[in-house]
C-alpha cells in the first residue's frame, strides 16, 4: 500500500467522498435539494437518537443501583430543575425507578418512531432522484434528431436510463457516510473529553486492526474489479 502524506489528504477526501455529492447536488432541482438536506437532518437525529438510547439504558442501570446518583445525572438534573414538581414525586428510590423506566420506554418508542420515519423518507427521496434522472434522460433523449437515434449513442442513454437506481442508491450510500463521519466525530469527542486516555488505546487498537484488514483485503479487491470491469 502506497504511503499517503497528510497534504494530499484533503484532495483525496474531495475526490472520493464530497465530489459526487457535489455533482449531484448541483444538477437535482430545488424541491430536491430541500428534500436533500431534510433526509440528511433525518438521518443525523436518527443517528444520534441510536447514540443516546446507551445513555439512557445506562441512566436506567444507575436509577436501579444508585436512585440518589441518578438524580444528579445529566439528564435528569435540568429536567428536576426545570419541573420541580417532577422532582417531589421521584423522592423516593421506589419512584425513581419507575421514572427512569417511563423515561426509558418512551425514549426508546421515540427512537424507533424516528428511525422507521427516517427509513421512509429515504427510501421516498432515493425514489424521487431516480425519477428525475430518467425523465431528465428521456427528455434530451426524445429531442435528438433521428440519425443520431441511428447511432450507438442511443443504446448507450438507454443504459443510462436503466441505470437510474443506481444514482439513488450512490446519494442515499453518501448521505448515510456523512451521517457515520459526523456521529463518529460526535462519540470519539465525547468519550475523549469523558476519558481521554481510554479512548486513545481504543483508537489505537481500532487503528491498527483496520489498517491490518485494510491490507489484507486491498489487493484482493482490486484484482476482483479489474476482472469485473473486463467481464
Amino acid at each position: 500500500m502506497p504511503l499517503v502524506w497528510p497534504h494530499k489528504l484533503p484532495a483525496m477526501f474531495w475526490a472520493f467522498i464530497v465530489r459526487d455529492s457535489v455533482r449531484i447536488y448541483r444538477v437535482i432541482p430545488a424541491q430536491l435539494k430541500f428534500s436533500y438536506w431534510y433526509v440528511f437532518f433525518l438521518q443525523i437525529s436518527t443517528a444520534l437518537t441510536e447514540t443516546l438510547t446507551l445513555i439512557v439504558l445506562s441512566l436506567f442501570a444507575i436509577s436501579v443501583a444508585s436512585p440518589e446518583a441518578a438524580m444528579n445525572h445529566f439528564l435528569i438534573r435540568p429536567l428536576l430543575d426545570l419541573f420541580p414538581s417532577i422532582a417531589e414525586h421521584v423522592s423516593t428510590p421506589r419512584r425513581m425507578v419507575g421514572f427512569t423506566s417511563a423515561f426509558m420506554i418512551v425514549f426508546v418508542l421515540f427512537k424507533c418512531a424516528l428511525a422507521t420515519y427516517t427509513s421512509y423518507a429515504t427510501s421516498y427521496f432515493s425514489e424521487r432522484v431516480g425519477n428525475y434522472a430518467a425523465e431528465a434522460t428521456i427528455d434530451k433523449y426524445v429531442s435528438k434528431p433521428f440519425y443520431w437515434h441511428m447511432s450507438a449513442e442511443s443504446g448507450k442513454v438507454i443504459h443510462q436510463i436503466l441505470q437510474r437506481s443506481q444514482l439513488s442508491y450512490l446519494t442515499v450510500h453518501l448521505l448515510s457516510l456523512y451521517t457515520n463521519i459526523i456521529c463518529s466525530l460526535f462519540l470519539f469527542t465525547s468519550l475523549f473529553i469523558a476519558q481521554p486516555k481510554l479512548t486513545f488505546v481504543i483508537i489505537a487498537c481500532f487503528s491498527g486492526a483496520s489498517l491490518l484488514l485494510y491490507t489484507s483485503i486491498k489487493k484482493y479487491l482490486d484484482k476482483a474489479g479489474k476482472i469485473n470491469a473486463s467481464a
